[in-house]
């Protein structure tokens, strides 16, 4: 929902600034997070409550539900679901929703205790999606299993910086960083049935890792390098969007970079930059049934799904 990117309140004046195709209005919380049912249902997480809107209805929330105690700063439905959705709050606690209810007792179906503030969550699986990736403000990972009503933890990374090792035996003798510095987001990838993980440091430079039953494996460095345009980040990345084929990131920079396949970097070598202003070249994971090893050994292959 809110604003558009023209200028003033409202749609009428002057000018030719693009309107909204539909306003959802829920007063004047400020809003964390959104999530698109695969029904007409849209849940925005609030500083004080997590708010349902049905489209055909737009003009007041369907429902209001206060089952946080502090900001919900994520809420997603499930995939397939036009009803069942889970939210994450600053106040460490994760609930599984039944949006078909309008009061708080009857729409909170389960409860986890994440024990951290919770960033960002998201589903992941084959078809119907059971398991949740959650990332808190602490640089965190945990992964759930929701088909128990309570919910069963099945893996927590709480030290990922120490945890994963990114650097090559020449960085390592050079002195560079950990590696990881914080997180960026999870995706799941149906087509080799892996949950990905992005991380970075503050220099800018992107990491890519596979989150397997037994541990995050590092699968490749989006560094860059070089002069010229294509340059790469610079600072912390915030966001970034991955089809299979290329990862679109964004920072606080100001850049967005584009990096794409590249055979080199299938072993977890550095990315290389394109001719092209802000865009690299570099390898995501790779979609081959064995999986791949950590970075900087042989090993024996992976299972492809990791729960």
């Amino acid at each position: 929902g809110g604003g558009g990117g023209g200028g003033g309140d409202g749609g009428g004046g002057g000018g030719g600034g693009a309107a909204p195709s539909l306003e959802l209005r829920g007063g004047r919380e400020e809003v964390w997070s959104v999530s698109v049912s695969d029904g007409p249902l849209v849940a925005a997480g609030t500083q004080a409550a997590l708010l349902l809107w049905d489209v055909r209805r737009a003009d007041t929330p369907a429902a209001r539900l206060e089952v946080h105690t502090e900001a919900v700063s994520a809420v997603r439905f499930q995939p397939g679901s036009a009803s069942a959705l889970v939210s994450g709050s600053v106040d460490g606690l994760i609930c599984s929703i039944d949006c078909r209810q309008t009061n708080d007792d009857d729409a909170v179906t389960g409860v986890i205790n994440e024990g951290r503030p919770v960033s960002s969550l998201g589903f992941f699986g084959p078809e119907p999606a059971s398991h949740l990736h959650v990332l808190s403000s602490l640089e965190t990972l945990s992964v759930w299993d929701l088909q128990q009503q309570a919910g069963t933890c099945l893996a927590r990374h709480d030290a990922l910086r120490r945890e994963v090792d990114m650097l090559g035996e020449e960085e390592a003798a050079a002195g560079a960083g950990d590696g990881i510095d914080y997180l960026v987001g999870c995706q799941y990838c149906p087509a080799t049935q892996r949950l990905y993980l992005v991380a970075g440091e503050h220099c800018g430079t992107l990491h890519l890792l596979a989150v397997e039953r037994e541990g995050v494996v590092a699968l490749a460095s989006l560094r860059g390098g070089g002069g010229g345009a294509a340059r790469g980040h610079t600072s912390d990345v915030r966001c970034f969007l991955w089809d299979g084929g290329g990862l679109l990131s964004g920072g606080e920079d100001a850049r967005l970079c584009s990096w794409s396949p590249d055979t080199d970097a299938a072993a977890g070598s550095d990315a290389t930059p394109l001719a092209s202003t802000s865009r690299k070249s570099a390898k995501p994971p790779a979609a081959r049934a064995g999986g791949a090893p950590a970075r900087g050994g042989s090993g024996a292959p992976r299972r492809a799904n990791p729960y």
